[in-house]
């Protein structure tokens, strides 16, 4: 005996063989008829005979066009390719300026560099840019990017532009040619182009600004990458280009880290 016979013409579900649904309709109480698809052609998920939901997109994300974007560029959670939403803004709620859509950025912030707390400072007393009001960052460095020991954020002791938290390049001079000394000649007599008083780039003996010589060594006879003219890193008597032997140590017996052998065999835990 078949189910619909048991259930007087009708499956479990309420539908006869024609699918018209017991109250008379083709479609249940809940709206779906026996296929289990409502008039709009969805199932209960909301998925369609092929497996796509009304905005056209299955499962697994991906839209009936073939990727996992729909025709407008938006994704299933409706972000497009640089993760905006259509109102602009992203996952976290802040468009590509930073600021939600209350207008403030996520310290706090607003347009015009007004924090939610009605000053210029948030409160932790640092401005839009992040400076308290003694010029100093959330990490210590100043607007120029140097710290109070003087070393910049990329790491060294010079800014992008080769100056030192003073202003001053390596050779003492800062972006305006002027040297430290006041004059526009180190006191070597170069000046800021590396030009000798005498007119050309090396000084009477003929060594430019860094200390090399027309062809590339020094007076110790190294050359830029460090090596002796003899094609090793060691002089003949054994000293590499900062005057420190291949164990570590200057003439005067002190290591790299200003301790003397004589310390150091004295105490042997010492490095």
């Amino acid at each position: 005996m078949s189910i619909l016979n048991i259930f007087k013409g009708y499956d479990k579900n309420g539908f006869n063989q024609k699918g018209i649904h017991k109250n008379g309709t083709k479609y249940d109480q809940e709206g779906y008829d026996k296929n289990g698809l409502n008039k709009e052609g969805f199932n209960r998920e909301g998925y369609d005979a092929k497996g796509y939901d009304a905005a056209g997109y299955n499962k697994e994300g991906f839209h009936k066009s073939g990727s996992i974007y729909n025709k407008q560029g938006f994704d299933i959670n409706g972000f497009d390719r640089s993760g905006l939403n259509r109102r602009g803004y992203r996952m976290d709620g802040f468009n590509e300026n930073g600021f939600d859509v209350t207008g403030y950025n996520r310290r706090g912030f607003d347009h015009d560099r007004i924090h939610k707390n009605g000053t210029e400072y948030d409160d932790e007393g640092f401005d839009f840019f992040g400076y308290n009001i003694q010029e100093i960052d959330f990490n210590g460095f100043n607007r120029k990017g140097f710290n109070n020991d003087g070393w910049h954020i990329n790491g060294t002791r010079y800014d992008d532009q080769s100056f030192d938290a003073e202003g001053y390049n390596k050779y003492g001079f800062n972006k305006y040619g002027v040297h430290r000394n006041g004059t526009e000649f180190n006191e070597y007599d170069f000046n800021f182009q590396g030009i000798h008083k005498n007119g050309t780039p090396f000084n009477e003996k003929g060594f430019d600004i860094d200390g090399f010589d027309e062809s590339g060594y020094n007076q110790f006879d190294f050359n830029k990458d460090g090596l002796h003219i003899n094609g090793t890193p060691y002089d003949d008597f054994g000293y590499d280009k900062d005057r420190y032997n291949k164990d570590g140590f200057d003439k005067y017996g002190v290591n790299r880290e200003g301790v003397s052998k004589r310390a150091l065999n004295s105490n042997p835990n010492e490095k």
